[in-house]
């Protein structure tokens, strides 16, 4: 054997195969180079990550894992019993409710089988590996996600700079924040993303083969074919000289048209199988009577799981988008492009989801049907981007892309702990219904689940509290607000704002399944009473009355004041009162180191007493009843609820006198309070 005839070493092939690759990557221009060697650092990364991080059971996804696990082991989707029993020992979930028993007794679930199939060389390799089997979903999703952004890389209509941009929107995104897992949502996502591309590409049949497949596990996702036709038939009639449809017209667009076959998969195998096309909608997972403007809006704006949530810079950069267009326009015509077909097709595709039942199940930080089709809007965002005047590229991208990297900061992303649960409220949404709680009122599902933070059915009424206490928003029946504070409240009390401001007012407002929302600052008012006592002592709140800052935890003989100044309110209708008798019962902190505690009382923001405790008196020895009485003008000037403070001007802690451990600074050690209506001849203490 000569020199040149041996075989180069694997060192030398890798210094080959480097220089190779370095020489193509020092001839592109540095736009070219930075996209280059980014896609290849977030290919290796998402491939890396999908071995190391643990995966997220969603929805549905141990019924697809299930899926796996009957391909891999005997070449079938149908769920057996060992099938079972492995999924529940590996999930801790059973498989139940989201399946079907054909005639002769198999078990399949109410899902196509196509993405399961997809995950199975993944499930294969873990296997082998001895690494955890879940792991073939985000395995698969890295791979899905390298294939998209490749060929974005290669796009060949797409600028440098609007590829680097969607590669930007998607990974801060639906790439990062579905990619750990169990169900479909990565699957349509980056095959609608590379449809996308296609259509810009003019790739026609490309797009609709890529549409096609991604309908096999979202089926909506099929009528993003519409508008890709559509362009490709206006393409064609520049072409031909505006024939309306010539015959080599109608050839072409058959040929790309027939790749729309490949979404009659599901339907087919489901008429096989059962009778019916679709088990989903057999099932009544799907009710088209929810497709209403309120759904589209929650779809797109709703604070806790809207696309707003997801996708945060398309509130910045759309309608910069539109206005600069519309300020090169000379007509409204004049604004319209190819890539707003995308639009179209957006809309058409998100449509038919919101008719779905199930609206706040199985999400990460935003809805999972937005997740899965906003790459549409992505694609059009990106190449609508290099249209943007040089002047105000930088204004309109700054911002925009800040907002997106705080939100995917803030919740998570990831390489983080994702806050990854569908059953809680948005820290934002709590903030904004503390100072506006008359302000977004989302669909009841959303409300439900997420105020009892379980998935379960919807029990009204529902009623959220913020962080002080207050009621501020109820969902009920179409009933009237009496009926509501019967439900809502005990007997004898209803719901009336706690103060005078005008975002406290009750409000009525209308919520969709044709519930209604009462909103204001709200609380359980006592109507009809003479006499009322609120022990300290329990560990909750006593009932028509809230405890605000400054009280230790409860003893068994009331409560110690924690710090400089304590609060309370109390909840009493006081209508038919004409004057009221408020005793306070409690005791000080004394000692002969600290032998004076001195407490200031405030009744709604007047000062109406001063108590001087001194050590050696009886009343330091045992709780001592102080009174406060207001009169008719006092309670004019109360509309609402009676709030109490007290101020320490020399609290101390036990500590600091040697007294004991305890590091609190107390003051008032305050056992109970007991309001009793008074007559007018009555003699005021």
């Amino acid at each position: 054997m000569s020199v040149d005839d041996k075989k180069p070493t694997i060192i030398g092939q890798m210094r080959s195969f480097a220089g190779k690759h370095w020489a193509k990557l020092s001839g592109l221009d540095q736009m070219e180079r930075v996209l280059a060697v980014t896609t290849w650092l977030a290919v290796t990364s998402f491939v890396m990550l999908a071995m190391l991080m643990d995966p997220v059971i969603s929805g549905d996804g141990h019924y697809y894992f299930g899926m796996i696990r009957g391909f891999a082991t005997h070449g079938s989707p149908a769920l057996t019993e060992d099938v079972a029993a492995f999924v529940q020992g590996q999930t801790g979930r059973t498989l139940g409710q989201a399946t079907f028993t054909t005639a002769d007794g198999s078990v399949f679930g109410i899902h196509f089988f196509f993405y399961s199939l997809l995950c199975v060389p993944a499930y294969w390799l873990l296997d082998m590996l001895g690494m955890d089997t879940l792991k073939a979903f985000q395995l698969t999703n890295a791979f899905m996600i390298s294939a998209a952004l490749l060929y974005v890389r290669h796009a060949i209509e797409l600028k440098p700079f609007s590829k680097m941009l969607l590669a930007a929107f998607f990974l801060l995104s639906t790439g990062s924040l579905y990619f750990q897992f169990t169900s479909a949502e990565i699957f349509s996502a980056t095959l609608l993303l590379a449809a996308s591309a296609c259509f810009l590409d003019r790739r026609y049949a490309w797009a609709v083969a890529l549409v096609a497949v991604s309908s096999l596990q979202n089926p909506s996702s099929i009528l993003l074919i519409a508008p890709i036709m559509i362009g490709y038939w206006l393409e064609l009639r520049e072409q031909e000289n505006k024939a309306f449809l010539s015959v080599s017209m109608f050839r072409k667009l058959a040929f790309a048209g027939a790749f729309t076959v490949i979404g009659l998969a599901p339907y087919a195998w489901f008429h096989l199988l059962t009778g019916h096309f679709s088990v989903i909608v057999d099932r009544g997972y799907i009710d088209y009577n929810l497709i209403s403007p309120r759904r589209f809006a929650s779809f797109l704006f709703d604070l806790n799981q809207g696309l707003i949530v997801g996708a945060p810079f398309l509130v910045i950069l759309s309608p910069a988008i539109l206005f600069f267009r519309a300020m090169r326009a000379g007509s409204w015509l004049g604004m319209l492009k190819r890539s707003d077909l995308l639009l179209l097709g957006f809309l058409l595709v998100m449509l038919p989801t919101l008719g779905q039942n199930n609206w706040n199940a199985g999400l990460s930080l935003f809805l999972r049907y937005a997740a899965w089709t906003a790459p549409i809007l992505f694609v059009w965002a990106a190449a609508e981007c290099a249209s943007l005047p040089t002047r105000a590229t930088v204004p309109v991208l700054a911002p925009a892309l800040s907002l997106q990297i705080l939100l995917f900061a803030t919740l998570g992303g990831i390489s983080l702990e994702p806050m990854r649960d569908s059953t809680t409220l948005k820290p934002w949404v709590e903030t904004l219904w503390e100072t506006a709680p008359h302000v977004y009122n989302p669909d009841a599902e959303i409300f439900v689940e997420r105020v009892q933070e379980r998935k379960e059915k919807m029990r009204l009424p529902q009623a959220h509290r913020d962080k002080y206490g207050n009621i501020v928003k109820v969902l009920s029946e179409n009933i009237p607000v009496a009926e509501i504070s019967r439900l809502v409240c005990d007997q004898g009390s209803a719901l009336q704002p706690v103060d005078g401001r005008r975002s406290s007012r009750l409000k009525m407002m209308p919520a969709n399944r044709g519930l209604r929302y009462v909103t204001g600052r709200l609380e359980c008012f006592l109507s009809e009473w003479q006499a009322v006592t609120f022990p300290l002592s329990g560990g909750q709140s006593p009932a028509h009355a809230a405890l605000g800052p400054g009280w230790a935890r409860a003893e068994n003989w009331g409560r110690w004041s924690y710090g400089d100044a304590a609060s309370l309110r109390l909840f009493l209708n006081l209508d038919e009162a004409e004057a009221i008798k408020i005793g306070v019962s409690g005791r000080a902190f004394c000692r002969p180191e600290h032998p004076e505690q001195a407490v200031e009382v405030i009744v709604n923001g007047r000062t109406r007493a001063t108590w001087v405790f001194t050590y050696g008196d009886v009343t330091t020895a045992r709780p001592e009843t102080h009174f406060i009485v207001l009169d008719d003008k006092d309670l004019r000037r109360t509309p609402h609820a009676i709030e109490i403070q007290f101020l320490f001007p020399n609290a101390v802690s036990p500590i600091s006198l040697g007294y004991n451990s305890d590091q609190r600074f107390i003051a008032l050690g305050l056992s109970e309070i007991q309001v009793t209506k008074i007559a007018k001849a009555e003699p005021r203490p």
